[in-house]
């Protein structure tokens, strides 16, 4: 009479059924898909003047403005925090060395960000981006086709860039 996915009583006495749909994890693939809404939304702000990012249109393709004002004004709250933040905490980092850490980085363009102004960039900054390995890998090859962003990145050929990527 009980269910195929239940679980008899566990040793303290209580009972494990199996998770509701809304408390299970997400799947990698939905996870991984996020950075391209996120990207698509970034470019549509910049487009329409929120905020300077000449890089995300360079990494993915945009057809068309995507959003409403209430979604714009969210991305635009979320860039100029994080912007900010991180600004503040290089500026404020003692000399010797600052790392930036950026998880689920996805298209994310705060790096170009950084380095475009000299006013922004230190020498001694590290900065690195984690995500999944192919998102990052259809990062690095939308880069590699931007051949005026290497520079940026210290690199001249595809050589450089694969092996300073991974």
């Amino acid at each position: 009479p009980f269910p195929a996915d239940f679980d008899p009583p566990m040793a303290s006495g209580g009972y494990a059924f199996p998770a509701p749909e809304w408390r299970r994890p997400p799947d990698d693939g939905a996870v991984q898909c996020t950075h391209i809404d996120a990207a698509l939304a970034k470019a549509s702000c910049a487009r329409l003047g929120y905020f300077q990012d000449p890089y995300t249109e360079q990494l993915i393709r945009v057809n068309r403005s995507s959003g409403s004002p209430l979604i714009h004004r969210g991305y635009w709250s979320r860039v100029e925090a994080i912007r900010q933040t991180v600004l503040r905490f290089v500026q404020e980092a003692p000399a010797g060395g600052v790392q930036v850490v950026n998880l689920g980085a996805g298209f994310d363009t705060l790096y170009f960000w950084l380095r475009e102004d000299a006013g922004r960039w230190c020498d001694d900054l590290f900065y690195f981006e984690v995500d999944f390995p192919e998102v990052l890998s259809k990062k690095i090859s939308a880069i590699s086709r931007r051949q005026n962003l290497w520079p940026m990145l210290d690199v001249s050929t595809m050589e450089e860039l694969t092996t300073r990527s991974s």
